[in-house]
């Protein structure tokens, strides 16, 4: 019996040998096209089965086992059917090869791990793999494998099983539970280094600067953006290096404080700062600090997100230029200015009050009445505006007009605007200044369009002319607030280019562009209500907000976008499709429903909705639906 122990353990060495092999040769595997990388796992594993069959174990004369059951499983819970089958006609067509009395047995041995392998694999479909289902699919392996002992010939069986099972069961269940634990953590292994292989992908895209420091202020991880913020010549090189070797001492000193405040209080916090080097070069930065957390909760590092607002500080500073120039202006200007009694009788005036009314100058002399120059100014037309308030209390008296308020723009027939000013004296008497003021509300204007421009640049995408984040998120916010008040019904299209990235890998940047400006032209074709907002809600995800829209008209548009972009049949190569093609998630909310959650709850269905659309094979529209019920499905 010892001998049948030192015979499996070898088995193991040889399975254990196999899956250490097939470890180390990963990194070729992910540069295989599907399904051939199962195919070659199916070979492996194939020919770590034959070497377990050759080094078998003898238990009585003519009578050999061996651990295939592991391998065989394995391949088919982890490679799936290619790897499965491949691995059994491997080892099937070599136990065929050998013969013998239970060739029919050893075949079923092989084939039936494998089967019961794939269909653990096809049960658990997309889900993550555990090491609760590595056991339970060993524990069917091996009692599959044992199982085929029973239609060994009698007189082979009632000798075999007996001694066979334990030592067999034992080390077969075992062997395979421990072979899919380290495939298992091989692959979660991969499936990280690949993830980090994205993130650190999409941080080096990022036009921001990213970097993480650690309690010292040293950098830990950057981005070339950084590297070019630092006037460095790479992002290697500001690795373990801090601010101070790179800036002025003052300046990396303040900046050395303001993260050490971060980590004390522990919440992430926005400081706009100028950032010069030392050859005189400067920029202002918008910094986003947030405190990194280990273990514990205790502050381990510091995540930096730099933004470059040099352009914002130049325009805030040309608006405050020109706000300096509107005063002076004021200061400047020659008024006109004249004096009344306390019963509202010109005391005097000067010229340029007298010119700033051409069509009532000559009653704008000493000894006249307010009252009767503004009932003069009204019907020669001299107003084009006329306080209402005033224009009462012309009908009482001046000194009522003169008291109503301290400061009066009146516009005047040929478009100039004056301002009035009341001061009155300890006696009774009163000044009023008037001031042409045309230019001012000229530039007013002016400061209002560019206030406009400012406030249109920041809520629109640069690239496709669409309402950026910041404004699809305000105006989602809105809505949801409107329809739960009112009691209607706010819809929401969540919009994903099908396969993007292959689509800029292939085509280039500057063609994805263009590919999303196209789509952003189909979705303002779609959405052309004035209440409707477009919006590219965040790289190749856009979004449509449609107030006032049931379900089934919301799913409508969006096919009709869906097949509106795909009968353009712009090519792409790196999609299954052939053509540029987009997934839709649609979600409505009613008034009550929008009482009850929030704008990112009802984010979250649309979201739900699009991921559907995307697993279940892209160029697709879904809806959300309340859990229980299917999701309805659009497309091709």
């Amino acid at each position: 019996m010892m001998n049948v122990w030192t015979g499996l353990l070898a088995n193991m060495a040889v399975l254990t040998m196999t899956i250490a092999l097939w470890s180390n040769l990963g990194p070729i595997r992910f540069k295989l096209p599907a399904p051939l990388p199962q195919f070659l796992f199916g070979v492996h594993m194939g020919i770590g089965l034959i070497a377990l069959m050759v080094m078998r174990v003898p238990l009585t004369e003519g009578v050999f086992i061996d651990l295939r059951v592991a391998l065989l499983t394995l391949a088919g819970f982890f490679g799936g059917p290619a790897a499965g089958l491949v691995a059994a006609a491997a080892g099937a067509s070599y136990r065929i090869y050998v013969g013998g009395a239970g060739v029919v047995a050893g075949t079923l041995a092989i084939i039936i791990p494998a089967l019961i392998g794939i269909a653990g694999q096809f049960l658990i479909r997309k889900r993550k793999r555990n090491w609760k289902h590595v056991l339970a699919v060993s524990c069917a392996g091996t009692i599959g494998g044992l199982l085929t002992l029973l239609v060994l010939p009698p007189v082979i069986r009632d000798h075999v099983v007996p001694i066979v099972t334990l030592p067999l069961g034992l080390l077969g269940l075992t062997a395979t539970f421990l072979g899919g634990l380290a495939i298992l953590n091989e692959l979660n292994r991969r499936e990280t280094l690949r993830s980090n292989l994205i993130y650190r992908q999409v941080i080096e895209a990022m036009p921001d600067c990213i970097n993480v420091k650690d309690p010292r202020g040293r950098f830990i991880v950057a981005n070339a953006a950084t590297a070019k913020l630092m006037h460095a010549g790479s992002a290697d090189e500001l690795i373990g290096k801090s601010d101070a070797q790179f800036y002025p001492p003052d300046i990396a000193e303040k900046f050395l404080k303001d993260e050490l405040d971060v980590l004390i209080r522990g919440v992430a916090q926005v400081i706009e700062q100028r950032a010069a080097h030392s050859d005189g070069t400067s920029v202002w930065l918008s910094t986003m600090k947030v405190p990194l957390f280990g273990e514990g909760n205790n502050p381990v590092g510091l995540i930096t997100h730099n933004r470059d607002i040099s352009d914002r500080k130049r325009l805030e500073l040309q608006l405050a230029e020109s706000q300096q120039h509107l005063t002076d202006a004021l200061a400047n200007m020659p008024d006109g200015l004249a004096m009344f009694d306390a019963e509202g009788i010109m005391i005097f005036c000067n010229e340029q009050y007298r010119n700033m009314f051409p069509r009532t100058a000559e009653l704008r002399v000493a000894g006249s009445s307010y009252k009767t120059v503004l009932l003069a100014a009204l019907q020669r037309g001299e107003f084009l505006t006329f306080p209402l308030s005033a224009q009462e209390a012309l009908a009482r008296s001046a000194q009522d007009i003169l008291q109503s308020r301290d400061k009066t723009q009146l516009q005047l027939f040929d478009g100039r605007w004056i301002q009035s000013r009341t001061r009155f004296t300890i006696g009774g008497a009163c000044f009023l200044v008037c001031s042409d003021i045309t230019q001012i509300k000229d530039k007013e204007a002016e400061l209002e369009a560019l206030n406009g421009q400012l406030t249109l640049a920041a809520n629109t995408d640069g690239l496709t002319g669409l309402a950026n984040r910041r404004a699809f998120d305000d105006r989602l916010r809105q809505h949801m607030n409107l329809a739960a008040r009112g009691g209607v019904q706010l819809s929401l299209l969540l919009i994903d280019v099908d396969r993007f990235k292959a689509y800029n890998d292939t085509y280039g940047h500057p063609a994805g562009d263009e590919c999303l400006k196209r789509i952003a032209k189909c979705m303002g074709a779609i959405a052309r209500r004035p209440s409707d907002l477009t919006a590219r809600y965040g790289g190749e995800e856009l979004a449509i907000l449609m107030p006032l829209t049931p379900l089934n008209d919301a799913i409508s548009l969006a096919q009709k976008l869906r097949s509106l972009i795909h009968d353009q049949a712009v090519p792409h190569t790196g999609s299954e499709k052939g053509i540029v093609t987009v997934s839709i998630g649609v979600a409505t909310v009613n008034g009550h429903e929008a009482c009850e959650i929030d704008d990112q709850s009802f984010l979250q269905r649309a979201d739900q909705a699009l991921y559907d659309a995307k697993t279940s094979g892209r160029d697709l529209v879904r809806h959300w639906s309340a859990p229980g019920r299917r999701t309805g499905t659009a497309g091709l």
